[in-house]
């Protein structure tokens, strides 16, 4: 017997049942609603911790920028004070 054969079988048995007069729509809507604030809770979560991470990743870009400029030109910072009073 192949599993089709016995899968065959025992969906004809399952069709000549009746199914149990048992209600169970509240208990399912109430756990698919769980599982939907869990769910909000979950993606709220996530966007709160991708945007720290944004801001932390512009802070390191603007120090890295600030950092990288004062290395490419280390008299630069020598003549500031001098350029800002000849403005």
């Amino acid at each position: 017997m192949t599993d089709l054969e016995r899968f065959q079988q025992l969906a004809a048995r399952a069709r000549a049942e009746s199914p149990p007069p048992l209600d169970v729509t509240g208990s399912v809507m109430q756990r698919l609603a769980f599982e939907e604030r869990a769910v909000l809770t979950t993606q709220r979560t996530l966007a709160l911790c991708s945007a720290v991470s944004a801001v932390a990743a512009t802070i390191v870009l603007a120090v890295t920028a600030w950092t990288w400029s004062a290395w490419t030109d280390p008299l630069g910072q020598m003549f500031t004070q001098t350029l800002t009073v000849v403005q």
